[in-house]
């Protein structure tokens, strides 16, 4: 935990300029749209509870969340409640080991299991300079409405990721027939002979 704050102290001072410019944005947007009732988290994540939660979150919290992402712009460029971004199964973040952009751990460490919450993510911790494809350009600040369903101890996170896998691994065999059973049929019966 000392090496984290560490980390992220430096990542403050790196990233002082973008975040600045971040968070004049996102207050002027959040004054634009009458948004008062947020609290801030220690790197600047804006975080509107609609539902407060139970169970509180910690670092060595899994996680299972409901999300969907889009820009200040209202350009949704994700989310696992909609079939068509092509995954509707309920998201697992380890907060131990997280894989996720540091906006979500800032925004998960200040909510609670059954929590329903908007969280407004400088672009400084988000996607960055970079951006994410063509939908998140860069420095691009982000909101999320997040839904927290269940915390899940070590073993319980291990075996539904593990169903992920074997559920992904099963598709995939079945997306393998389909285009071995296509390839079949467009090939030519026979080879005629002169």
């Amino acid at each position: 935990i000392e090496g984290q704050k560490k980390a992220d102290a430096k990542f403050l001072v790196d990233k002082k300029t973008q975040l600045d410019k971040d968070e004049k944005i996102i207050g002027e947007y959040l004054a634009k749209n009458n948004i008062t009732a947020t609290v801030k988290s220690p790197m600047g994540v804006h975080i509107q509870i609609l539902t407060p939660g139970t169970d509180k979150i910690t670092d060595s919290s899994n996680v299972k969340i409901n999300y969907t992402g889009q820009t200040l712009a209202g350009v949704v460029f994700d989310s696992n409640t909609d079939t068509k971004f092509g995954h509707k199964e309920p998201y697992l973040v380890s907060m131990g080991a997280p894989q996720v952009i540091k906006g979500w751990i800032e925004s998960l460490n200040m909510l609670s299991k059954g929590a329903k919450a908007r969280v407004f993510i400088p672009s400084a911790l988000g996607y960055g300079e970079q951006g994410n494809g063509s939908s998140i350009p860069p420095n691009e600040n982000l909101i999320f409405d997040m839904e927290v369903i269940d915390l899940l101890s070590p073993q319980q996170a291990q075996a539904e990721q593990m169903a992920a896998q074997q559920k992904q691994q099963q598709q995939m065999m079945e997306q393998q027939k389909k285009m071995e059973a296509l390839s079949k049929k467009s090939a030519p019966d026979s080879v005629k002979k002169n």
